[in-house]
């Protein structure tokens, strides 16, 4: 009788241990589920024609991806047509004044024409900067208080001198950003620049990481003098940069550069100013209409890294008459502590 004890006993310490392990494997497996980067994304992408119109009606089957060289499902692409909000950053600084004749003007008119006529049911905000910001108008004063202060720059009646000064660009970006909080998937920050940064404090990964984790979507109109004007080192790697976290971000650049004896205040001819007028429609439109993709990675997203995205036809072979803009940096999904960390 006392050795079956013992043997109960002994049994009965054995599941009493068990227990236990079986109960912290559990929590275990439930805490690396939640900590387990998500493979199912939405992300946004713009269909163009060769000429940057938008195209509709885009069946899924058109999308083809691929991640670290393995396919990327796409379950579904529907049409968002907004309403948008978007922010005007215009680029005051002193490099804007430019060695183009009429470089400044143009600025001012893209400024003024976005305001103008962003699309319907838009919200437009303005930040002026050079060295900082000069001047700012939120959502809630309207497009003709933007089109006010523009008038006012353009006029010259501002404390000071504009253009003049050093160009912070990324650090006006997250000034736009600000502006956007809460952000929604679809907003756009619009910098109207020559894409020269001499002056900013941040990273152009960490500018990048900011508007992809809050879905904002980075476009510019971008003017610079003649080609072959020599700029510093410096400048031409931040252009790059700025046009690299536009691609990154979903947005689309329009660019233009004058020659030494050109006017950029007017095209010459008249189908070079119906060009640019059309061009300008289209960014517009673009900035009021995507595709919401839903998808599913065939891996993990261990740290910011790029993804492959193209058009098909029904065979499958790469469209040429269509080329497509979408957030091309994907990043990690946050954890259930850092989203908890959050919200608190």
């Amino acid at each position: 009788m006392a050795a079956q004890m013992r043997r109960w006993k002994t049994i009965f310490l054995r599941h009493t241990l068990v227990l236990p392990c079986i109960v912290t494997a559990g929590l275990l497996l439930e805490a690396l589920a939640q900590e387990t980067p998500c493979l199912r994304r939405t992300v946004m992408a713009s269909v163009l024609t060769l000429a940057g119109q938008p195209v509709a009606s885009v069946p899924t089957s058109s999308f083809k991806g691929e991640f670290r060289r393995k396919p990327v499902r796409i379950l579904s692409a529907t049409r968002d047509l907004g309403p948008r909000r978007i922010v005007v950053l215009l680029d005051a600084s002193g490099s804007m004044a430019g060695l183009t004749k009429g470089k400044w003007d143009l600025v001012l008119r893209a400024a003024s024409d976005v305001a103008a006529h962003a699309p319907p049911d838009s919200s437009v905000a303005l930040i002026v900067f050079n060295d900082k910001v000069k001047q700012e108008v939120d959502f809630s004063a309207g497009p003709k208080t933007v089109l006010e202060r523009i008038a006012q720059v353009r006029a010259g009646r501002t404390p000071d001198r504009l253009p003049a000064g050093r160009t912070p660009l990324l650090d006006t970006v997250l000034e736009g950003l600000k502006l956007l909080e809460p952000a929604t998937p679809g907003d756009v920050i619009y910098a109207i620049t020559d894409g020269g940064d001499n002056a900013s404090k941040s990273s152009p990964v960490a500018v990048e990481e900011a508007l992809v984790s809050a879905g904002i979507r980075l476009f510019s109109f971008l003017v610079v003098d003649y080609p072959g004007h020599r700029i510093a080192p410096e400048e031409e790697s931040a252009r790059h940069d700025f046009l690299q976290l536009v691609q990154a971000t979903g947005g689309t650049t329009l660019g233009l550069s004058g020659t030494p004896w050109s006017d950029l205040q007017y095209p010459a001819k008249e189908k070079d100013r119906l060009a640019l007028k059309a061009a300008t429609e289209g960014l517009y439109l673009q900035m009021a209409q995507f595709y919401r993709l839903e998808v599913d990675l065939p891996e993990p997203v261990t740290k910011p890294r790029r993804w492959k995205l193209e058009m098909v036809n029904e065979r499958g072979a790469k469209m040429k008459e269509w080329q497509v803009a979408y957030q091309a940096t994907l990043l990690p999904c946050k954890s259930t502590t850092e989203r908890s960390k959050e919200n608190k």
